[in-house]
């Protein structure tokens, strides 16, 4: 396992699905579900390479690739009203280890950010319900960006809203693509090996956790 140098961190910048929320099992299960109301059955193989990536960039492959009727605004709309009803209602809890490892970067006054493909209103929607608002000093999200990762456009804002150099960056990302993202913004990257995510490439990462609570051990 590699070491990071944690001395030159200032800013530790989170995904939120899949590394604050274990929300890819839901997100599959609302685009599983409609796919089956119109007579398809997606592979989860077929899930796992949209992990990290805006909800429209999957169904805008899934109505090329299935010749969908419906248009991909519409569909986006409806699998993300879908998804906020289940964690609104749902009794849901952070990932094991989050609210240790945020306390700990507290401690060590890292400054922290979420940087994720949801868009503003589902993130806050999650910080709240867990009650870890306090702990990041802003967000961005697929709203304020025009490309989506792995362009490094949401990681570069990132830094920028915080004043922090993105060399002196720290990403934990649980996908491929954010893991892609993290590398072409000059950031290092923890890619977390989150089960539910998938089969997900992340040997690009700097080092590579199974759980959060390893990333205590590196800093």
């Amino acid at each position: 396992m590699s070491k990071i140098d944690f001395e030159g961190i200032d800013a530790v910048i989170f995904d939120m699905d899949g590394v604050i929320i274990d929300s890819e099992p839901v997100s599959r299960y609302v685009v599983d579900q409609m796919m089956f109301d119109r007579g398809y059955r997606v592979e989860p193989e077929l899930h796992d390479e949209f992990v990290g990536r805006k909800t429209s960039v999957k169904w805008k492959y899934f109505v090329e690739r299935f010749a969908l009727n419906d248009d991909v605004e519409t569909l986006t709309k409806t699998s993300d009203e879908q998804y906020l009803m289940y964690i609104q209602e749902e009794e849901m809890e952070p990932l094991h280890g989050l609210r240790y490892l945020l306390s700990h970067l507290e401690k060590l006054n890292k400054k922290m950010i979420v940087a994720s493909s949801a868009t503003g209103h589902n993130i806050r929607l999650v910080l709240d319900k867990f009650g870890i608002s306090n702990y990041f000093q802003d967000y961005v999200s697929s709203d304020d960006v025009k490309q989506a990762k792995p362009n490094p456009d949401i990681f570069l804002l990132a830094a920028q809203k915080l004043a922090v150099d993105p060399h002196k960056c720290l990403v934990i990302e649980d996908s491929n693509s954010g893991i892609l993202a993290a590398n072409a913004a000059g950031m290092a990257s923890i890619g977390f090996k989150n089960p539910n995510s998938g089969n997900q490439d992340l040997h690009m990462a700097v080092t590579v956790v199974d759980s959060l609570e390893e990333i205590i051990d590196l800093v």
